[in-house]
């Protein structure tokens, strides 16, 4: 097994009322398999979509890390312009610390 991690170019992270969470990122072409989010309380979470295909969701907004840290689980939703294409429920797992390397993080670029 061969797992790579990929930054998601653009993603969106909603809470609503309720603290319940909802990350709308770009649809991928093959299916979710035991798909989960594992978080550590500070900037970045890795969404595991399936074992291979790791997801860094960089740069968090603040107002998502506190409630992140309580839910254990939270609604993704895979779009494609505009579109939703496909919706499910993923785990959250909190860890000490995340398995990824700092380096590997782009920072956010100024406009």
């Amino acid at each position: 097994m061969n797992s790579k991690a990929v930054q998601e170019d653009f993603y969106e992270a909603f809470l609503n009322k309720d603290s319940e969470i909802m990350f709308a990122i770009a649809h991928r072409d093959n299916e979710p398999v035991q798909p989960m989010i594992i978080y550590d309380g500070k900037e970045h979470a890795l969404f595991y979509r399936t074992p291979e295909d790791i997801i860094i969701l960089d740069y968090l907004h603040p107002e998502i890390r506190g409630p992140l840290e309580k839910v254990t689980s939270v609604l993704i939703s895979e779009v494609d312009e505009s579109k939703v294409i496909l919706e499910y429920d993923v785990s959250v797992k909190i860890v000490a610390k995340l398995p990824v390397r700092p380096e590997s993080i782009k920072p956010i670029l100024a406009n």
